[in-house]
């Protein structure tokens, strides 16, 4: 191990005792292309069409996740919006 090395394992060390422990919510998202309109879907029981889903819809729920926990929200992007590989 180098110098610098060693130097972060003891400052990491050092704090242990010290650390306190929080809740995270992770958000991932991947391939979203062809999803960025909402679908219309059909009730089975009523025949009532409705819209579900879409880039407003999961933007809707991405804000809700960072209310619930504020500050303590990772959200990760895989990429591909736009088209399929290449």
């Amino acid at each position: 191990m180098n110098r610098l090395m060693i130097y972060l394992v003891l400052i990491l060390l050092s704090g242990y005792g010290l650390c306190q422990f929080t809740t995270i919510a992770i958000v991932a998202t991947n391939d979203i292309h062809g999803s960025a309109f909402p679908a219309q879907m059909l009730r089975s029981d009523t025949q009532e069409r409705y819209n579900y889903g879409g880039l407003v819809y999961m933007g809707s729920l991405i804000e809700i996740i960072k209310g619930e926990y504020p500050g303590h929200t990772l959200f990760l992007d895989s990429g591909d919006q736009f088209q399929g590989g290449i």
